[in-house]
This record gives C-alpha cells, structure tokens and sequence, in this order.
C-alpha cells in the first residue's frame, strides 16, 4: 500500500441511503504504477483491519470499550498484536479504553503483549456449560512460555476430540462403519 484515498459517495440505486457514505480505497503500487483498489478488491485480512481501525481508533481518542469477536479472524498476527499493543500503552490509550476478545492465535499468548491477568480461558464441561477462568489461577512461571503450555492442556481449555469421530463411527468401537 502507497496511500490512502477517502471518498464521500453519494447513495445510488444499488445502495440505497438517506446520505452519503464514506469509501476507502487503499492505493497500491502495482507495476510501477498506482492503482486504487475497491474494498471487495482487498484481502479479508485488510478489510477486517480497516473495519476494525475506525472503533479502535475513536475507542482511543474518546474511552469506551471494544468487543471483538474472533479478532485473529482473518488479520495477520502481527496486525492483532499492534492493535493489542495501541490498547496495552498509556500514550496511545490515555482515556484507558478497553479491548475486550476471544481468539484461536495462540501466538498470543507468548507475544509479550498481555499480561497474564488478562487472559482468560473458556471451557466447556460435561454438560454443555462454559465455565470462565483466568491463568493467573495456574500462576504459571514468569518464563514459561504459555502457548507451548497452553497447547500441552496445562490450562485446559483444550478441544477433546474422541478418535471415534475420526475414524468417522462417532457412537463406536473405534471401527470405521
């Protein structure tokens, strides 16, 4: 990306509004040239980037809270440690906005970026039930590296996957039907 383009665009058939609406294009240099791409024309990790910066960045100006369903959905990990990091620094969050998520980057938990009292696990039980904890309830050492323990089930929270159901005979003996 070379550039930034914000266009106001007036409603038309195709998208009916009762006002104008803000467009961003990114401006690439393709070929020695350019060229401005349409948002559909974007990865999904770019365009769930640029969703995301308008909250964030008005989030930090103004306080508030951010509720980020999957935020490693589609984002680069270092793209999700930045925002995570903008949240985590008092001279790019001084009105301490929150940044609240759920994610399948283990990469995170060993980036440096949370402290431990900021992450916090879900595990269903036997039932159905999700129960909600944090690991400072493990107090893990300070240089024992979470995600190679996380993934090892020292914090549980694990997916349990019975080898039946991958052997496609999920009420079995183990045998393939």
């Amino acid at each position: 990306m070379s550039d930034l383009l914000v266009d106001e665009v007036p409603p038309s058939e195709r998208v009916p509004s009762t006002g104008t609406r803000t467009v961003i294009r990114l401006v690439h240099h393709i070929g020695g040239m350019n060229l401005p791409l349409e948002p559909e024309q974007e990865s999904n990790g770019t365009r769930a980037y640029l969703a995301l910066l308008g909250p964030v960045v008005s989030l930090l100006k103004n306080g508030g809270a951010l509720l980020a369903g999957e935020l490693d959905t589609s984002l680069h990990p270092l793209m999700a440690a930045q925002i995570i990091k903008l949240f985590n620094n008092p001279a790019s969050n001084p009105r301490s906005a929150q940044l609240i998520f759920n994610t399948h980057d283990t990469n995170l938990l060993s980036s440096g970026d949370l402290r431990r009292d900021q992450i916090w696990f879900t595990e269903k039980d036997s039932a159905g039930s999700s129960h909600l904890y944090t690991l400072t309830d493990f107090e893990p050492r300070r240089q024992k590296n979470l995600e190679n323990g996380y993934l090892q089930g020292r914090y549980r929270a694990i997916p349990f996957i019975h080898p039946d159901y991958l052997t496609g005979n999920p009420g079995g003996n183990g045998e393939k039907s």
